[in-house]
């Protein structure tokens, strides 16, 4: 036999592949990657036979999110990309069983082929080395963006809070809207508001530090320590979902408009460990009236530079606090609904189950 491509005596005889499958049914994995060589294309389920069911509508956009972010032209399934099916694959098994979003990146380029010269070596890890950060954001939520618009009245806001603001000069309402391209939803989610200018807002106790967000028509928990920087809990983000919040800033008359830094801080189910940072920086002006923009939220390291209000965030999370108000309904991004909600397509015999050829070869099997 081929001692690179045993197959063993039946789905998972072999230790390899049993192992590979205890684990997964352990964990409750959302991505995996087998990393392949060579050729800088993405392989993704399915790979069995050359005329193939197609993934989940939603799962294709997902695979098309990694392939750009790759920086991958060639994507799909194995007949697509390196030319031959591929039975008793490790992708198709891990999406078709395990409802994972898995697939085989060809790293290197064709030019270095199984064996790329030293030269190469260096650019090919830190083009990996991203592309695994981008699934390990990927793997949970993931808010990279804000988008900003000037809401057109206070018609989101509470009658009383409503009327505190326009008695106070304020701006028409911000309307910002977070969209999460992650395939987890959002657990704990706080958001910090730092760079405000204590004389040039009005802090009351409904606007601490002269800053309300709305949602749903109803305030979120927030709090100010100095006038400087406010805390606010956030309702949850549904994965591949959205929610739209609504900002009143109680700006003093002729008072500039504050340059602030918003961060979002997902702290996680247990609200105690490292969390993850994302900020980005935005006016808290009426400049966007009949416009919209949309703020980067770029990863940043907790607790450090554009990230230093992130301690003071988990104290607020971790104090005792109203929560914030269910979310009823997510509306979904325009890309992609839920991944998980629909049932796998209907496929017309069984996807071949993985044998020990399903585990990572020492090199990728010879091209046709």
């Amino acid at each position: 036999c081929d001692e690179e491509e045993y197959e063993g005596t039946a789905p998972f005889s072999e230790p390899e592949t049993q192992a590979l499958k205890s684990m997964v049914e352990a964990q409750n994995f959302l991505v995996a990657i087998n990393m392949h060589a060579y050729g800088s294309m993405l392989t993704r389920p399915y790979n069995w036979k050359r005329s193939h069911p197609e993934v989940k509508p939603e799962d294709e956009v997902v695979y098309e999110e990694f392939a750009k972010a790759f920086g991958f032209e060639r994507s799909g399934p194995a007949v697509k990309t390196v030319g031959y099916t591929t039975t008793g694959e490790s992708d198709d098994w891990l999406y078709e069983v395990g409802k994972i979003i898995s697939m085989s990146p060809e790293v290197g380029p064709e030019s270095g082929g199984f064996w790329p010269p030293a030269r190469m070596i260096k650019g090919i890890n830190e083009r990996n080395f991203k592309r695994i950060n981008f699934a390990a954001f990927k793997s949970g939520p993931d808010l990279t963006t804000m988008r900003l618009a000037a809401a057109a009245d206070f018609s989101g806001i509470p009658a009383g809070a409503a009327s505190t603001a326009q008695q106070a000069g304020a701006g028409a309402p911000l309307q910002l809207l977070l969209s999460n391209t992650g395939l987890a939803s959002t657990t704990a989610l706080y958001m910090s508001i730092t760079g405000l200018q204590p004389d040039a807002s009005t802090s009351t106790a409904d606007f601490p530090g002269g800053v309300a967000l709305f949602h749903s028509s109803l305030a979120l928990p927030a709090t100010s320590d100095d006038g400087r920087s406010v805390f606010v809990e956030l309702p949850q983000v549904a994965k591949r979902g959205q929610v739209e919040l609504l900002l009143v800033h109680l700006r003093k008359q002729g008072a500039k408009a504050p340059q602030v830094t918003i961060c979002l801080h997902e702290f996680g189910r247990t609200v105690g460990g490292t969390g993850v940072c994302r900020c980005g920086a935005t006016a808290l002006g009426s400049s966007l009236r009949g416009s919209t923009s949309t703020v980067a939220l770029a990863a940043a390291f907790p607790g450090s530079g554009r990230c230093a209000a992130h301690s003071a965030a988990l104290r607020w999370a971790q104090a005792p606090h109203t929560p914030a108000p269910p979310v009823t309904t997510a509306a979904p991004t325009t890309t992609a609904a839920p991944v998980t909600s629909a049932p796998n397509p209907v496929v017309t015999s069984p996807p071949a189950l993985p044998t020990a050829s399903a585990a990572p070869p020492v090199t990728s099997p010879p091209r046709p």
